[in-house]
């Protein structure tokens, strides 16, 4: 491919295929294990960070090889802040724009996003095409 974009991801998918993708002295074969390194997200920590942020975190759930082959797009107004994004999943990864897309659009505010990132809601619950979310991102 041209894009360099594009073959960043495909090099970290090989690298993480083939056990090469380690944090300190801890190889990690799944993006799930990054969670466990890292920390896992937890509800003070999203309550604690910006609305932006929580929204692109979800591009960091998707696993690639669940998400191979699904669709989905749809569109959020958060009523407590005031701001829109549009986000897609398409290719194996969560594109969010601030422009709408064809999808349907949902009104949420921080927390109800938070719940949806968390897990304890999912996304099927806003709409039954959006189910392909909840098993392309993983928890």
């Amino acid at each position: 491919t041209t894009s360099a974009n594009a073959r960043g991801f495909y090099i970290s998918e090989a690298l993480l295929h083939e056990g090469k993708v380690a944090f300190g002295d801890q190889a990690i074969t799944d993006y799930r294990q990054l969670n466990e390194v890292f920390g896992a997200v937890t509800a003070d920590k999203l309550a604690a960070s910006p609305l932006q942020a929580n929204v692109h975190y979800l591009r960091f759930m998707v696993d690639s090889r669940l998400a191979e082959g699904k669709r989905a797009e749809f569109n959020v107004n958060f009523t407590d802040e005031g701001v829109s994004y549009a986000i897609a999943l398409r290719n194996g990864v969560v594109a969010i724009t601030d422009e709408p897309n064809d999808g349907k659009t949902f009104e949420l505010s921080k927390a109800d996003w938070d719940a949806l990132i968390l897990g304890t809601e999912t996304f099927a619950s806003l709409d039954s095409s959006l189910g392909v979310l909840d098993t392309a991102i993983g928890r």
